[in-house]
């Protein structure tokens, strides 16, 4: 009799998810130190967080089509995007 397959528990994927959200978190409030509002710095992290979940949305329909390759063009697509942000809103001698 051949034996089943033993899959990962659910509860280390929802812990991944999970560790993702809180360091998109950390990392947005972190990067807010120079805003004296609690409240404003309370918001980065809330958009942090939003942030981190819309690309960890956009990885699995990217990861199904095309596999390493498409989560690699979504990270490429990222940096790209990040280095366009930091040239708009923080200048270019920055």
């Amino acid at each position: 009799m051949a034996s089943r397959p033993v899959g990962m528990p659910a509860v280390f994927p929802a812990l991944a998810g999970a560790g993702g959200l809180a360091a998109g978190g950390l990392v947005a409030w972190s990067l807010s130190r120079p805003v004296a509002s609690f409240y404003y710095r309370a918001v980065l992290a809330m958009l942090g967080i939003f942030g981190t979940a819309l690309i960890g949305a956009l990885a699995v329909p990217a990861h199904m089509l095309a596999g390493r390759w498409g989560l690699a063009g979504l990270g490429a697509l990222c940096v790209v995007a990040i280095g366009i942000a930091r040239r708009l809103f923080i200048g270019r001698n920055a």
